[in-house]
């Protein structure tokens, strides 16, 4: 089940959606010990590392924790609510932005201080607070740093050495940000004539680009000249699909992308390159009751 990161949303169309916390319990009497089930699906949801959420919820039961087959487990019995209560602290402190609401932010360490950049608004505070988090933030700055995607990787002959040098998603999404607001309709243009940020763009921006229409309206221009960034459009409307178990919804999906015709799901006539065969076999199955791509 998905649940509003922001918990005091009232807008029924809200997309900043994470998994709610599943826990489990194990052992007996004084050695009952509570599972942490999707701690790292929540993680990434918020686009944190999931060390640095453990963490936090660890000082706020001031417990002791422990890791059995890749499972992150507290000691003690603790209700799926409860530790729900502390990810939504979590989110207050770490995530969400102060001006406009939205967990679309970047953290940042410069020496003591520590700083969230908000992609949506361009505000970006210090974060001001004395919970143990940040003095274990700052003595491990590392912990700030989240990829979402991986690093870039460069598909593009020809490209200059200085332009390799751009190495984040977050750089993209922003600058994406950015471009949107100030060139609209001209985003197509100015996307064609930055080689080495293209796919970087695609892929940061994907979770909100999916959800958003204005932001498809404007990359359908980019899609009908590059088909290199339509196929990776697909890459990653497929870990989409499986990552949020929207396979069964795929319809919905592609009924709102009405630029796409029947020549642009050539791409799903070939074995995923992104997502397990298993997962490949339904997605294209589920296409296939859609439109004969054949």
């Amino acid at each position: 089940m998905l649940i509003p990161i922001n918990r005091n949303t009232h807008d029924p169309f809200y997309r900043y959606k994470m998994p709610q916390l599943i826990t489990k319990q194990q052992g007996k009497s004084k050695n009952v010990k509570t599972v942490l089930v999707n701690i790292g699906q929540i993680s990434n949801a918020l686009k944190r590392k999931e060390v640095l959420l453990q963490q936090f919820i660890l000082y706020e039961l001031s417990v002791n924790s422990m890791a059995k087959d890749s499972m992150f487990m507290l000691k003690g019995d603790y209700a799926a609510s409860e530790i729900q209560d502390i990810v939504y602290e979590f989110i207050g402190l770490l995530v969400q932005c102060k001006e406009c609401d939205n967990p679309e932010t970047e953290m940042g360490v410069e020496g003591d201080e520590v700083s969230l950049c908000c992609y949506a608004c361009g505000c970006r505070r210090v974060v001001e607070s004395n919970h143990r988090i940040m003095n274990y933030v700052r003595k491990n700055p590392e912990v700030a740093e989240y990829k979402c995607y991986g690093e870039y990787d460069d598909r593009n002959e020809g490209v200059h050495d200085e332009d390799k040098s751009v190495q984040k998603d977050e750089d993209a999404l922003s600058l994406e940000h950015d471009v949107l607001q100030s060139l609209n309709e001209n985003f197509s243009s100015f996307y064609m004539s930055h080689l080495p940020l293209k796919h970087r763009i695609i892929k940061a921006s994907f979770n909100t680009l999916i959800n958003d229409r204005g932001r498809l309206n404007v990359y359908e221009k980019v899609f009908r000249q590059d088909e290199e960034a339509l196929t990776l459009f697909f890459e990653n409307l497929e870990v989409y699909l499986v990552e949020n178990d929207k396979i069964k919804e795929m319809k919905v999906i592609l009924d709102s992308l009405p630029f796409l015709d029947g020549a642009d799901f050539n791409y799903f006539k070939k074995k995923s390159k992104v997502v397990d065969k298993k997962a490949s076999v339904r997605i294209r199955n589920t296409l296939l009751n859609y439109i004969n791509y054949k």
